[in-house]
């Protein structure tokens, strides 16, 4: 303390002395970690999804107002008796929270399959089926690939930088410049989110991927026809926004199955996106018999998804070599999960026809919702389907009712049939959120583990030696 001649005190300021070699030294490790700590802290901050990733599907962002049917969808329809009864008893025999499935004729627009099942109960319900409230998730791709191959003029071998994993979306990860480089083709068929959100922030833009997505059938206050809503599709806040629109990683972007079903027809089917048609004559217009060059660029990168990308462990399980023969196939697949119903959502969109045939096969959209150990695989309903369709391509059948199908269906069933309905999907869906781990024999306290029994094993046979 120090006197001011008053008779009161004052305390002297501090002073640091003069900065040593180690004192500076001292500070700049403390200025380090300081900043480490920052940017620790920023980067948890930051914004970062997987492809199991749960968002919040109540956001601002999110499309409000109720679902509106544009015109009156029949109460009933006719559909091929088999492979309605087929798709029934995938859903009997594998129970889960939804599952949903609509197959169309790419020729004539007629439904084959039309079914909705919960736990392991199947029913038609046509409202279900149109109703665009399911998350679109990865099936987004389709829209993104579509517009870059069309505006751009992009190939399937077009050349991406990659720099981190696949299914991350890291703001990082938008830099067209750095990283590993793929195709366009291999992108899509990984379902690889960086990628696709390059596409959308940097070759197509918020405004222009809106009105690419008007063409695929959202935001349509008159629907889709025959009485189908358009799906719904918030713009995009700002350009990250646009990175998760363009790559599926929002859960503001809302499709039925009969649109999905619609969109991998109109790549199958020569580009043209038409409603199913209901009555027993068939559509106007059929699919085409020529496609383009965006259209047979299209049907390169999903036809790789099938081959070697998400959807093959499903197709190598049900396609044997034998029905790959003269026939292709293809598609996309999405997962996310969800809250209405909650679970795991897992789609597939695709197609099964003869080779270079736009006019003679089917395209397919199925929906399985799974929580806790249920296990359904959307992927694979799916392709069980087209097998089933495959192995009897070229019968005559008539159509009955949905009701009539369950009845006549099963006994049009053969033995291959029947072997593939007993069949279980050698894989789990990519996370079923709530599953428990399965506690391992051996492992609990005072028990002997199966490694520990092989080390005394061996010691004893060391002792006797």
């Amino acid at each position: 303390m120090k006197s001011d001649g008053t008779g009161s005190f004052r305390q002297a300021p501090r002073t640091w002395g003069t900065v040593t070699p180690k004192k500076r030294k001292t500070l700049l490790i403390f200025a380090a970690l300081a900043a480490a700590v920052g940017i620790a802290g920023l980067w948890k901050a930051a914004p970062r999804h997987d492809s199991t990733a749960k968002m919040d599907p109540a956001g601002p962002s999110a499309p409000a107002g109720e679902i509106r049917y544009p015109g009156k969808l029949p109460s009933d329809v006719r559909v091929d008796p088999f492979l309605q009864a087929f798709a029934a008893d995938i859903v009997r025999r594998h129970p889960t929270r939804l599952a949903a499935i609509f197959v169309m004729d790419l020729a004539t627009r007629r439904p084959l399959v039309a079914l909705v099942g919960e736990n392991g109960v199947g029913r038609v319900d046509l409202p279900g089926l149109a109703s665009p409230q399911y998350p679109m998730a990865s099936l987004a791709k389709m829209t993104t690939a579509w517009a870059v191959i069309n505006d751009k003029g992009f190939d399937p071998d077009r050349r991406f930088h990659l720099r981190g994993k696949a299914h991350t979306l890291y703001k990082g990860q938008l830099d067209t410049g750095r990283g590993d480089t793929l195709s366009l083709a291999r992108a899509f068929a990984i379902s690889c989110n960086p990628v696709f959100g390059q596409m959308g922030v940097h070759y197509i833009g918020s405004s222009r991927y809106m009105q690419w997505l008007d063409t695929m059938g959202f935001n349509r206050p008159k629907g889709l026809g025959e009485g189908i809503p358009a799906g719904r599709a918030q713009a995009p806040r700002d350009t990250y926004n646009l990175a998760e629109l363009s790559s599926g990683f929002v859960r503001t972007t809302f499709i039925s199955p009969i649109h999905a079903a619609m969109l991998a027809r109109k790549y199958a089917g020569g580009g043209e996106l038409l409603p199913p048609c209901w009555d027993t004559v068939g559509g106007n217009r059929g699919a085409s018999s020529s496609e383009g060059k965006a259209t047979a660029a299209m049907l390169d990168i999903m036809r790789l998804t099938a081959d070697s990308g998400t959807a093959r462990r499903a197709f190598d399980q049900v396609w044997s070599d034998e029905m790959r023969e003269g026939f292709e196939f293809g598609g996309k697949t999405g997962s996310l999960d969800g809250d209405n119903p909650k679970g795991h959502y897992e789609w597939f969109a695709g197609f099964a026809r003869r080779k270079g045939r736009p006019d003679s096969g089917i395209a397919v959209a199925a929906l399985a919702v799974n929580e806790g150990r249920q296990l359904l695989p959307g992927n694979w309903f799916a392709v069980q389907v087209l097998g089933a369709w495959r192995r009897h391509f070229g019968e005559k059948r008539g159509f009955a009712t949905t009701s009539q199908a369950l009845v006549t269906g099963p006994s049009l069933f053969t033995e291959d049939d029947q072997d593939a309905l007993k069949a279980r999907p050698t894989f789990r869906p990519v996370k079923v959120r709530g599953a428990k781990k399965r506690k391992v024999k051996g492992k609990a306290k005072g028990a002997k583990t199966e490694k520990a029994t092989k080390a005394k094993a061996k010691s004893k046979k060391k002792k006797k030696k």
